[in-house]
């Protein structure tokens, strides 16, 4: 889908095809450079929860002393009418991986993260992004009017200069999602990796159709909340039945991080 005009452009060759690991796995949203030291342990509740993160380590002063972090309730102060979003989409086999704590750069929290080595990739203001891996938060980390939903996906994004751009995608209750089926059935236990050069799940089922999303500047969700991101979120949820959303609700045991103030933060939506 193509839309002409506008100055922001988001070109979107993306595509995922099974599920796992295809590379080491990459820290919640950066997927750079890996690292023999294992991260400080932190996680989302109690001591080493999200209120703490800060006192857990130096090197994670930002999510405490940031003024750009993620995730906020995502409330548009600026519309913008004639922005491009264009998708193309190939295959691609993957390799899922559930991983409690990432031992390269960055942790990678609780989460089920598919890691992918394709070409694809996301194009923001000219900059090229290639996709390297996606996971998944319940209940949703952004709000929108200030409501959670049961499920967001982030699908991560690096240019070559280590800049990160990730894209946002909401699940809530509805018919079954073919895409989610596929990961659901072959879910790794905590730990473990799989790869699959079979199964096929379509990057087109996580993506909404409507081209209606969020933009604004942000930060990692998780330790080290480094600063810098550059957010797109769709504004249409996808639906997955409560099921599917409940079983994957259980593996995760709630892994957001709770909403961060905006500020004087544009946050743009882009709606045709």
């Amino acid at each position: 889908m193509e839309r002409n005009g506008g100055a922001v452009l988001l070109a979107l060759v993306t595509t995922l095809a099974a599920c796992g690991d295809a590379r080491p796995p990459a820290a919640d949203h950066n997927a750079a450079a890996t690292s023999a030291v294992r991260p400080v342990h932190w996680g989302y509740a109690g001591e080493e929860g999200p209120a703490h993160w800060a006192d857990l380590s130096p090197d994670y002063s930002q999510c405490r002393d940031g003024t750009r972090q993620s995730p906020i309730d995502l409330v548009a102060t600026a519309t913008d009418t004639s922005a491009v979003f264009s998708r193309v989409y190939h295959s691609e086999a993957l390799s899922i991986a559930f991983n409690e704590q990432a031992v390269d750069l960055l942790d990678n929290g609780h989460t089920i993260q598919v890691n992918y080595e394709g070409g694809d990739t996301l194009t923001v203001d000219g900059a090229a992004y290639a996709l390297r891996q996606f996971h998944f938060h319940a209940p949703s980390e952004h709000t929108l009017a200030g409501q959670h939903l049961p499920l967001e996906v982030h699908l991560v994004h690096q240019a070559s200069n280590g800049g990160l751009a990730v894209l946002g995608v909401f699940f809530t209750a509805g018919a079954e999602h073919p895409g989610l089926a596929n990961l659901l059935a072959q879910l790794p236990t905590p730990g473990a990796e799989l790869h699959f050069d079979e199964m096929v799940v379509r990057l087109d089922w996580l993506i909404p159709e409507e081209d209606r999303f969020y933009r604004y500047d942000g930060s990692l969700t998780t330790p080290p909340c480094s600063e810098g991101v550059s957010w797109i979120v769709m504004a249409q949820p996808i639906g997955a039945s409560a099921a599917q959303l409940d079983s994957i609700a259980g593996v995760l045991g709630g892994n957001n991080r709770p909403v961060q103030l905006a500020g004087e933060r544009e946050v743009l939506l882009v709606a045709h």
